[in-house]
């Protein structure tokens, strides 16, 4: 399977071989109309605008769930000193035991760090799903703590404003990697299918162009050995 540096190195191979072809002149000649000089520059046109546009989404995506995971590491330890404050109220035990059933499933999430040089959609979506959970519990989680008055805390950061406003950023982040994911997936499929579709895909023509020019014979041999130099890797 094709890396996301294999992919890069497909479409820089392909370059290379459509100028070897270019360099043949009337010497390359196929019968075959959909690997004709014609037919393939649109491609590497495609190509280079579709590489172009993954190389800037990728990282825009990568810097948002970087971003997002490093600002909601403290939820954690955060909801752990929200029960301790509310142990030390007034709060009835019953409602005790429903914060700490709360604060459990927020603590027991352990949502996935994401590579996007490797996740897939799928992947992508399960890793989003784990995020909006956890910020509709803290939601929850809050709620109910504005709903007993007996949580009145004096340290700031864990009172009522503070935590919305923790939670409001954490939406916020996941709301941009949500963005910039649905914006690199969408950036990798338009290249994937330059290079991979089953019909004028890259890897589906490069190997009857080499056919072509061993077809040459001694006339094509030179250009054959240029273009065997360039390696196509499958995404399959």
């Amino acid at each position: 399977m094709a890396s996301e540096v294999g992919h890069n190195k497909n479409v820089a191979n392909f370059k290379s071989l459509f100028q070897i072809l270019d360099e043949m002149g009337p010497l390359y000649n196929p019968a075959n109309p959909s690997i004709t000089l014609a037919e393939l520059e649109p491609i590497k046109t495609v190509l280079d605008n579709v590489i172009e546009e993954f190389n800037a989404k990728n990282p825009l995506y990568k810097n948002a769930v970087a971003l997002r995971q490093t600002n909601t590491k403290p939820l954690s330890k955060l909801t752990t000193r929200i029960i301790n404050a509310f142990r030390a109220s007034e709060a009835s035990q019953a409602n005790i035991e429903n914060l700490e059933s709360m604060a459990r499933v927020i603590r027991g999430m352990r949502s996935k760090k994401i590579n996007p040089e490797k996740e897939s959609s799928e992947g992508i979506s399960t890793s989003r799903m784990s995020f909006d959970n956890r910020t509709a519990n803290f939601d929850a989680l809050i709620s109910f703590l504005e709903a007993n008055p007996n949580y009145q805390p004096n340290e700031i950061d864990i009172q009522i404003p503070a935590l919305k406003q923790f939670n409001l950023m954490q939406k916020e982040q996941n709301a941009n990697v949500n963005q910039t994911a649905n914006q690199l997936l969408t950036a990798r499929e338009a290249r994937n299918k330059a290079l991979y579709n089953d019909i004028n895909g890259v890897v589906i023509l490069v190997p009857k162009i080499k056919n072509y020019l061993k077809s040459l014979g001694e006339s094509g041999k030179p250009y054959y050995k240029q273009i065997i130099r360039l390696k196509f890797s499958n995404k399959k």
